[in-house]
């Protein structure tokens, strides 16, 4: 009995904690006791963590520090969707599944599982690499020990840092670095 109660305290902690990740983005407020920061939400609308200017004080609990914790708490742990929850690409059979790119269609990629195949998915690389223009590559940053380029929603999340520019892409927006 014990057992079972503990149980069931922990089943509805883990879904009290994946609804903050349905939370939409809160900007918080100004405040003098916090300075604004990148800090990272989870869009369920595309099934990512992305990036936004917090301005330091309030908001909501879907506000995570880093990216890799925003995904340890909030992205699906189904490794076979595809990006921004497309639907699989259909090859020209009409299946999905795939064992490398080259099953799928010239606008596709295999993504596989670990156990092995996988499914066709659209290419979302474009937004991946922005188009910055010349001489300027996207900003890429540090964080939990990893580089990684900074992505958004779109340019009003306002979280690319001072010494780089919004580009919208296709799916999200990401940061190009200044002349």
């Amino acid at each position: 009995m014990k057992f079972l109660f503990s149980f069931l305290v922990f089943v509805l902690a883990v879904s009290a904690q994946n609804d903050i990740c349905l939370e939409k983005i809160e900007f918080g407020n100004s405040c003098s006791t916090a300075e604004p920061s990148i800090r990272f939400h989870f869009d369920n609308s595309t099934g990512l963590c992305m990036a936004f200017g917090y301005k330091g004080c309030g908001g909501n609990k879907n506000n995570f520090d880093t990216d890799g914790t925003c995904s340890a708490l909030c992205k699906p742990t189904s490794i076979n969707w595809c990006p921004v929850k497309s639907e699989p690409l259909k090859k020209t059979d009409g299946t999905v599944l795939c064992k490398k790119d080259d099953d799928c269609k010239t606008n596709g990629y295999c993504k596989r599982r670990l156990a092995g195949g996988g499914v066709c998915c659209n290419k979302v690389e474009s937004d991946y690499v922005p188009v910055c223009g010349k001489g300027r590559t996207a900003l890429i940053v540090k964080d939990d020990g990893n580089k990684n380029m900074l992505i958004g929603k779109n340019c009003d999340s306002n979280f690319c840092p001072k010494q780089s520019k919004c580009t919208m892409g296709n799916y999200f927006a990401t940061c190009c670095k200044k002349l």
